[in-house]
């Protein structure tokens, strides 16, 4: 009867969460894919066949993230190409959130007289700041909503059977942590925040609260052993922050200044989101250092003081360390990201939550109508992510220096049929050191619709030259080139450049025997038999079976019976 009735007072709060949250990302299904990751992560459903052992048990790279690959394959059953449908289960997954946060917070604060209210105030906060907004409307950071709904689950069941847990209790820790950890490591950081709030809870029941404790542990050393690939090593990803960070120890470089740079700027971050920036490649290192001896001592304070206050910072100090970590580690394509506080943004909106008990003074419309406004910078950056030229030109406008932000923009203008920007990005990119080839294909592209061929070929040879797979690139140019090249007069001209460029493609990539056979069948076309024979010769040599074997012996007998080697 007392949860029936509690259930009934939650729902008009409910409600306002759902409204607003919704209101706030009408426009996120207009999003697409972004052309960093979103359409990666899409080549790579479509491309790959996965298996559940595969997914599993793969372990070894510098992510181990087995049930985000699970999400989108589902997103990719259901959906398609379409990125509707990909936004809109970004949205629900953070609006889930937010009910979570209202529960959470009921839960915490329910000894205090205005927790729905306090509740409200903390979902509000969560699911309306534009902190959060990059989360939501980058399909690929799906990892931060799912890992951050699961991490709630868990930390639901603390902080409700805390005192008195049974074992089934700690199950669900197990299971709800598990989950989390196999969707994005973000939430190793409970295995310092379950334990550390436990101890906090009083001496009484201590004992039983390894109950809680215990499997949280356990679920971490699970997802260790699963991510190492099932052997007592460090996979990629925590290889590289090792090494990375002995190797800057080493150097005698400033890392602890960069740590506590980084860990102010995040603390910062939190309380001022402005501005807002997808691509953020420096900070204001003074003014970081400054926020870190500030907010620390401060946060160590209200710990000791407010009790309501720990759990909170629990979650935004350890929440932090992760994103610090990998800056150190130089593992993310930008050295700090806004989608990193997802996770320790669930401390900062119950501390907001913990708030609204210190300020009865202040009116409560007041203090909703103030949560209410932040959805108006998150409406606009909804709207500017639906449009990728300006979502881009506004990340080179923030970041100029910044290389991949221009090589993505040329990508979008491309797209657009703008290939005068096009070009001019791509340059950019190049001048600022983005030699990649990716980069030098835009370019090619760019002179390929505008018909400028001596510079498109140019470009395309300069991306084959820098890519690990260059085959393709130059099977690309012959195919490319024939359209152009390959009639009448200057048909002989195109078959030398194709024989060429075969054979470029098979010195980078022995396993392309196509190359020798196309190579051989061109220079028979041109009347050279003597270089036909040997290159047919040498593919036929080729221990790998091929279908074009039998046509290269057909080839072979016709210049033996010409008698014109």
């Amino acid at each position: 009867m007392g949860s029936s009735k509690s259930f009934q007072q939650a729902v008009p709060n409910l409600c306002i969460i759902l409204c607003a949250g919704i209101i706030a990302y009408l426009n996120a299904a207009n999003g697409g894919f972004l052309v960093l990751d979103d359409n990666g992560m899409l080549a790579s459903l479509q491309s790959t066949s996965y298996s559940l052992v595969q997914i599993f048990l793969g372990g070894g790279g510098e992510y181990y993230r087995p049930l985000t690959v699970i999400s989108f394959l589902f997103d990719r059953h259901w959906f398609g190409n379409d990125p509707q449908g990909y936004h809109l289960v970004n949205v629900a997954l953070h609006l889930a959130n937010g009910f979570l946060i209202y529960y959470l917070a009921r839960e915490l604060f329910r000894e205090e007289e205005g927790r729905d209210f306090a509740a409200l105030c903390a979902s509000l906060l969560f699911v309306l700041s534009p902190l959060n907004s990059e989360a939501v409307l980058w399909v690929s950071a799906r990892t931060d909503l799912f890992c951050t709904l699961f991490a709630l689950l868990a930390l639901i069941v603390v902080v409700k059977r805390g005192g008195e847990p049974r074992m089934v209790d700690g199950a669900l820790v197990f299971v709800a942590l598990l989950c989390s950890l196999m969707v994005k490591e973000a939430s190793v950081a409970l295995l310092a925040v379950i334990p550390l709030y436990l101890a906090w809870l009083g001496r009484a029941g201590a004992a039983r609260r390894l109950v809680l404790a215990v499997p949280a542990i356990a679920a971490v050393l699970l997802y260790l052993f699963l991510r190492s690939d099932r052997q007592v090593k460090a996979d990629a990803g925590v290889a590289k922050v090792v090494a990375t960070v002995a190797d800057a120890s080493s150097a005698r470089t400033s890392i602890v200044g960069d740590a506590v740079a980084a860990y102010g700027f995040y603390l910062k971050k939190l309380l001022m989101p402005f501005p807002l920036d997808f691509a953020i490649t420096d900070i204001n290192r003074t003014l970081a250092i400054c926020c870190f001896l500030v907010l620390i001592p401060l946060a160590g304070v209200l710990f000791v003081r407010w009790r309501h206050s720990r759990l909170p910072l629990l979650l935004i100090c350890c929440g932090i360390a992760l994103p610090v970590l990998a800056f150190l580690g130089k593992i993310p394509w930008t050295p700090y990201a806004e989608r990193y506080l997802y996770l320790p943004m669930v401390g900062f909106a119950l501390l907001v939550g913990c708030a609204t008990f210190r300020v009865r003074v202040v009116p409560r419309v007041l203090i909703v109508a103030f949560l209410l406004v932040l959805a108006i910078p998150t409406i606009n950056r909804a709207a500017l992510w639906a449009d990728p030229i300006a979502f881009w030109g506004d990340i080179v406008e923030k970041n100029p220096r910044f290389a991949r932000a221009h090589g993505a923009l040329a990508a979008e203008y491309l797209a657009h049929g703008q290939y005068q920007q096009a070009e001019q990005s791509s340059r950019n990119a190049l001048e600022l050191g983005l030699d990649r080839d990716f980069v030098w294909v835009n370019l090619a592209e760019s002179h390929y619709a505008r018909r400028e061929y001596d510079r498109y070929e140019h470009a395309m040879i300069r991306a084959a030259e820098v890519s690990s797979h260059p085959a393709s690139l130059y099977i690309d140019l012959i195919a490319r080139l024939g359209k152009i090249q390959g009639r009448g007069d200057d048909r002989p001209a195109y078959y030398h450049k194709a024989i060429g460029y075969y054979l470029k493609a098979y010195e980078y990539d022995e396993t392309y025997v196509d190359g020798l056979y196309n190579a051989g069948k061109l220079y028979w076309a041109l009347g050279e038999n003597g270089q036909a024979t040997a290159h047919l010769q040498q593919f036929l040599n080729h221990p790998r079976n091929h279908e074009n074997k039998k046509y290269a012996r057909i080839i072979l007998d016709k210049i033996s019976v010409s008698g014109r080697i």
